[in-house]
């Protein structure tokens, strides 16, 4: 097997190559079935003896359909923008529990996507519940009440939250 340059970009290919990798260019030679003349790529009719010859359509290379289709990378780069930022900033919903075996208490926190929650405490066979809303920075998810007034911080430490005051609350699955 010898190498040989492609007429079209001089690319250094098989002389085996039915087309060039690079620009897909065909390598083959086209004979006219009447005549055995050979012929142009470009030439569907034998200039000797005036035949129709049915030429092979032509395969293109790797690199020349990335260079027509350079907008897809473009699309393609941009999702996978897309993924990462959803990743980073979402996947906090879920239900989460502390539970205090020293004073009977279950502390349960949902937060949901559109970034609002639940808050219930059974305490002593009381129970206290409240609506709340939250904003995420970071690591650092801050709570508020359905009036707007600050309710408490958690820090998402792995898969549960951690409030200010060390209680850990596990995620639910």
């Amino acid at each position: 097997m010898a190498l040989i340059k492609c007429s079209e970009c001089g690319q250094e290919i098989s002389d085996q190559a039915t087309i060039c990798p690079k620009c897909g260019k065909s390598c083959l030679e086209i004979k006219c079935p009447e005549c055995g003349c050979i012929l142009s790529e470009e030439n569907s009719v034998c200039p000797e003896c005036g035949f129709h010859v049915v030429l092979p359509k032509k395969k293109k290379g790797f690199k020349t359909i990335l260079k027509n289709y350079w907008w897809i990378s473009i699309i393609l780069a941009v999702i996978l923008i897309v993924v990462v930022i959803s990743l980073r900033f979402t996947g906090i919903e879920g239900t989460y529990v502390y539970r205090d075996p020293e004073y009977d208490a279950v502390v349960t926190i949902e937060l949901y996507k559109d970034q609002t929650g639940y808050v219930k405490m059974v305490y002593d066979g009381d129970t206290i519940d409240a609506s709340i809303t939250y904003r995420k920075d970071g690591d650092l998810i801050r709570t508020y009440g359905t009036n707007g007034k600050f309710f408490r911080n958690f820090d998402i430490v792995g898969d549960h939250l951690e409030d200010d005051s060390g209680f850990i609350y596990e995620k639910e699955r």
